[in-house]
């Protein structure tokens, strides 16, 4: 290796342990946030199992209650994943765009300076800062979570199953939609 790569890789590395520290720390978060996500749900079972049978107020307040604040507490914790994201990706760029504009401001022997990596920094950090890491943090209680519907009753999982396969198809449609001139998009523009 050449004396000017080391710096950019040194830099590499201490962004990717930082990130990886605050990837940890947003996995607790989305623990937190999936389970007071279910909230909700668990709030209507519980006023049609106890509350409407029963007429008790007393127990619609303090389901009520508990329900108010544990969505408090998801926006709460929303806000701070947000802004544990946006650090992340400060600390990423912040550690890597200096070298590698260094680099891209080199001379190359071929054509003069290459201005792709710092564009490309740009795009990892936009993707750190974006929801992009939660949704894939949130994937594996998606995937628990409808797991979970079968034992409640084997329809509701087939249900979701089929929503879900739907759902993946049109993803995929729509990838493979305007590049290869679908839905009325020209290819070339």
């Amino acid at each position: 290796m050449n004396d000017s790569s080391a710096p950019t890789e040194s830099a590499l590395s201490r962004a990717g342990a930082a990130f990886g520290r605050s990837v940890t720390l947003m996995a607790v978060f989305a623990l937190a946030t999936n389970i007071l996500m279910l909230a909700l749900p668990l709030y209507m079972l519980q006023i049609y199992d106890r509350v409407l049978p029963s007429q008790s107020r007393e127990t619609l307040l303090f389901l009520s209650i508990i329900a108010a604040v544990s969505l408090a507490v998801l926006g709460l914790i929303e806000g701070v994943r947000s802004v544990i994201a946006n650090r992340a990706a400060a600390r990423f760029d912040e550690a890597v765009s200096e070298p590698v504009l260094a680099k891209a401001l080199q001379p190359n022997a071929n054509s003069g300076a290459n201005i792709q990596p710092v564009r490309d920094v740009a795009a990892i950090r936009n993707a750190i800062a974006s929801r992009l890491v939660f949704n894939l943090l949130d994937l594996p209680f998606a995937l628990l979570f409808v797991a979970v519907l079968y034992l409640i009753h084997p329809d509701l999982f087939w249900l979701a199953l089929g929503g879900i396969v739907v759902l993946v198809l049109l993803a995929l449609t729509n990838i493979k939609g305007p590049a290869t001139g679908g839905f009325g998009c020209d290819p070339a523009t």
